[in-house]
């Protein structure tokens, strides 16, 4: 909140593209580094059983991560910024979240 306050709504303009690019580059440095961890494993001598496990994992964690980063690169066109930027203006211009439930106790 103090953020927003100091920096005004203008923030949203950078923020939130920054955002989805940055999580974008932390998936593709955890899909690089699973496969260089899993091509070091791999070039080990281990029984079929715990191949087709580290393959497994290796499978589904490079989805999720795929999932995530494309979820990202989606929203860079496609997401609730306008909303988001509309919040941020009029918290700033009220000073703050003046629909707290919990601050009315």
């Amino acid at each position: 909140e103090d953020t927003l306050i100091k920096h005004g709504a203008k923030i949203i303009d950078r923020q939130l593209p920054l955002e989805r690019l940055a999580n974008m580059a932390i998936e593709l440095t955890v899909i690089v580094t699973m496969l260089s961890r899993t091509a070091s494993l791999l070039a080990e001598d281990l029984d079929k059983g715990k191949r087709e496990h580290i393959l497994s994992l290796t499978r589904l964690a490079f989805s999720r991560a795929r999932h995530r980063s494309m979820a990202a690169y989606r929203a860079m066109d496609k997401n609730l910024d306008k909303d988001i930027a509309s919040v941020s203006a009029y918290l700033t211009k009220a000073g703050g979240y003046e629909l707290d439930v919990l601050g009315n106790l």
